[in-house]
């Protein structure tokens, strides 16, 4: 099978083509295939059952915790949140998606811009640098 695809791969080459010619073998699959193999069968036979099934609606990950967690520890990466997120939900967004969807949420995000002040303090003075006389 591998010479009819054009592979010449030693048994050390590391990669996907390497891998499936292996479970090829181990499956006796020989190439040509026959008209009654279709792709259900193949992925069946590679890879030992059925083609997992996966959710019409993906789990939406939060994140409003999310970015919280990030303000909080300064070296949370997205890679990070992203490695959590697939052990609670295996089935959920790779992480171009998840990373695109958290850059469209962040995009809907309001900026705030909150400044503590204490009372008694210095007065906050307007664009000019001149201090307000009603304060």
């Amino acid at each position: 099978m591998k010479w009819a695809w054009g592979c010449e791969q030693s048994p050390e080459a590391a990669g996907t083509a390497h891998e499936y010619l292996q479970r090829a073998e181990a499956a006796k699959i020989t190439w040509p295939l026959g008209p009654k193999w279709d792709d259900d069968r193949l992925e069946a036979a590679l890879f030992g059952g059925p083609p997992r099934s996966r959710p019409a609606v993906l789990p939406m990950p939060d994140f409003a915790d999310l970015h919280r967690q990030r303000q909080q520890h300064r070296h949370l990466t997205q890679q990070l949140l992203w490695e959590e997120y697939r052990q609670a939900n295996p089935d959920g967004y790779q992480y171009s998606r998840f990373c695109e969807l958290y850059r469209r949420w962040r995009r809907k995000q309001d900026v705030v811009l909150r400044q503590e002040h204490k009372a008694g303090g210095e007065a906050v003075r307007g664009l000019g640098g001149h201090h307000d006389p009603h304060t």
